[in-house]
């Protein structure tokens, strides 16, 4: 799922459905149901422009829909882009978006939001899964799944400039852009680990339950 806080319009990718249920989050109703690629599975908004990005896992593409009218109006191929998107993230302000590449090459596309087109292809760690991107410091935190670490990302010149080891199989991640600090969830050891954002320091680990995945953030 992904909110458009602007909007107030929340969208919901069904995998199985191959499409993207639209709630109006004023009526609790779904308003519109999207077609997109195959087996959709991430999504993320971009309020400034009022895009929705979907990841189509086994098509190999990303949708990309209008928040107006709710059609796909671009879809990038990943036969033409080296991509087999897993999660994605944006930052509103340069208007980027990064795209996991879970299954393919161990890396991570970059997209001008513009364009619409891929314009950079960054390597990171084994079976990359979740994105975080705090768009106050322009970094883009990478949780590693086969690498059981987290790859920071600077958004100006698209390095790695840190790898920070995590636990095991770490899945969801997400940034506090208030206070700079990453949290990161670890599927076969039941934990979220914290990462300093301005050290890209491990500060330690909490205990939560059974094969935490998914990460959300109240800033």
């Amino acid at each position: 799922m992904a909110i458009n806080t602007s909007s107030n319009r929340i969208y919901v990718t069904n995998y199985n459905s191959n499409n993207v249920s639209v709630i109006d989050g004023k009526t609790n109703t779904v308003i519109a149901a999207i077609p997109v690629g195959t087996n959709p599975w991430g999504a993320a908004i971009n309020p400034s422009t009022n895009s929705i990005y979907v990841s189509n896992r086994y098509s190999y593409t990303i949708s990309v829909i209008d928040g107006i009218s709710n059609v796909v109006i671009a879809t990038l191929v990943g036969s033409i882009s080296g991509m087999r998107p897993a999660d994605l993230g944006i930052n509103p302000v340069t208007n980027r978006i990064y795209g996991t590449n879970y299954d393919n090459n161990n890396n991570v596309s970059v997209i001008d939001g513009l364009t619409h087109t891929v314009i950079e292809t960054i390597s990171v760690g084994t079976n990359p899964y979740g994105v975080a991107v705090n768009p106050n410091t322009n970094r883009i935190y990478i949780s590693n799944s086969g690498a059981h670490n987290v790859s920071v990302i600077d958004g100006v010149s698209n390095a790695v400039i840190a790898t920070i080891a995590v636990g095991t199989n770490p899945g969801g991640i997400g940034v506090n852009v208030k206070t700079n600090m990453i949290y990161v969830s670890n599927e076969n050891d039941d934990t979220v680990y914290v990462i300093r954002g301005l050290t890209n320091e491990l500060l330690g680990s909490i205990a939560v339950g059974d094969a935490p995945w998914k990460i959300d953030i109240n800033p």
